[in-house]
């Protein structure tokens, strides 16, 4: 599967090459992904920010039965902490996420 919709896109995609960790291109200049320079944008950061949000909520949604059953404060307060530790550092706070299922 690509995530690469249209022609544009994979003709960039194509001549700048996929890098997942940061390098410097030929001008010196610090890049990352298909050629993206930093610094980012603040449009490119919030971007950003909302898919991996996703992804987090989608893993929760996934992992946890009993994520529909929370507050939204509660699952915006867990979403957050798996977004800044990860899944398997939220994975760490047991007693806590035995307490949510029990709905305590």
């Amino acid at each position: 599967m690509t995530l690469l919709k249209t022609p544009l896109e994979q003709l960039v995609a194509a001549d700048e090459g996929l890098r997942l960790m940061p390098y410097r291109c030929t001008s010196g200049v610090l890049t990352v992904g298909y050629g993206t320079a930093f610094p980012l944008t603040e449009q490119e950061a919030h971007l950003l920010l909302r898919h991996r949000l996703q992804g987090v909520l989608d893993q929760c949604e996934r992992r946890f039965q009993w994520w529909s059953k929370l507050s939204p404060a509660r699952q915006q307060v867990v979403a957050s902490m798996g977004y800044q530790l990860g899944l398997n550092g939220l994975m760490g706070f047991k007693r806590m996420l035995a307490a949510l299922e029990r709905g305590d």
